[in-house]
């Protein structure tokens, strides 16, 4: 920088001293320097404090010695751009978890949403199914006057009534009657079977299908206000999906 610049540059210092700016934000000594005759752009002399030439030539001399440093030193320069792609890498990857995140609570929440219409569709088809089996039963009935057809077979009604149908399953014995308990079994009162359903009778359980009287059941179904059969499952766990159930049952001739 040629001594006109200079003195262009020191006396906008000065300037600025005496609009108000902060005396801290030169060193304390230009407040009160020496001067020294500096020639401007224009060809003027003019006094410029000593101590203001000094501190702006330091000051530019620290800043063209931290630019020169870096150019010449490869290591700094290095370190600097590893810091800087290391920044980089970790906001990427702080994104890409958080977008990962995000799909997988998506997914997550799709996933349920779907799982619930499919299970609220099965109920409602179940339902359905039910009501459907229902009704075709008991218009079997009805429309035939006094029999039912089950599996391309027609029987006879005998009479029909409520019954408390609950489940049961190998206990390691024979059954009342004598045989070995098997699916399409059921099990009676004994008051029933010593009145109007001996072994041997059949059976239709709405919903279900026809069932053989083969065995009795235990003191609670003999003081049940109403009738209570008890039908013969394969396992325990089909038991516990049947668990209770109030249905119309045929007896069939």
């Amino acid at each position: 920088m040629n001594n006109q610049a200079m003195a262009s540059v020191l006396l906008g210092a000065m300037m600025i001293l005496r609009i108000g700016q902060p005396a801290d934000a030169v060193p304390s000594e230009v407040t009160q320097p020496r001067t020294t005759q500096v020639q401007t752009l224009t060809g003027e002399a003019k006094p410029v404090p000593e101590n203001l030439i000094k501190w702006t030539m330091q000051t530019q001399e620290e800043q063209e010695k931290e630019r020169c440093q870096w150019i010449t030193d490869p290591a700094a320069q290095v370190r600097e751009l590893k810091l800087a792609d290391s920044k980089l890498q970790a906001e990427k990857e702080a994104q890409e978890r958080e977008a990962a995140q995000k799909a997988a609570e998506e997914e997550a929440a799709r996933k349920a949403e779907q799982e619930r219409k499919e299970q609220e569709a099965a109920a409602k088809k179940a339902a359905q199914k039910k009501a459907a089996a229902k009704s075709q039963s008991a218009s079997a009935v009805q429309a035939s006057g006094g029999s039912i057809e089950v599996g391309g077979r027609s029987y006879r009604v005998v009479s029909s009534t409520k019954a408390k149908i609950t489940a049961y399953t190998h206990t390691g014995n024979r059954t009342a009657s004598g045989a070995w308990p098997s699916a399409g079994m059921v099990a009676v009162p004994k008051k029933a079977l010593r009145s109007n359903l001996p072994f041997g009778t059949k059976i239709y359980i709405e919903g279900y299908g026809i069932v053989t009287v083969s065995d009795t059941g235990d003191s609670r179904m003999e003081n049940y206000g109403g009738l209570w059969l008890d039908i013969f499952m394969d396992s325990e766990s089909a038991c516990r999906q049947w668990g209770v159930a109030n249905r119309t049952v045929y007896v069939l001739a």
